[in-house]
């Protein structure tokens, strides 16, 4: 799991969330977006088609996305 303070670097920036992927056991399933809010429990990121709140303890993945949000 990453920590808040890890996922704070990346504020106001546009990212990839990688959380386990539902169905494909092994494998990450990526939530894309501007990433706007983060506290202890979860993150809210801005996507194309409104917002995502994900929980901290589910991220395993976390990267710059060149692709533009809101």
């Amino acid at each position: 799991m990453l920590s808040k303070e890890e996922i704070e670097l990346f504020l106001d920036k546009n990212v990839s969330i990688g959380v386990p992927h539902s169905i494909m056991e092994g494998q990450l399933f990526f939530y894309y977006g501007r990433l706007i809010y983060v506290d202890f429990d979860e993150i809210k990121l801005e996507t194309k088609n409104g917002f995502k709140i994900v929980p901290i303890k589910m991220i395993q993945d976390i990267h710059e996305d060149r692709r533009k949000y809101g």
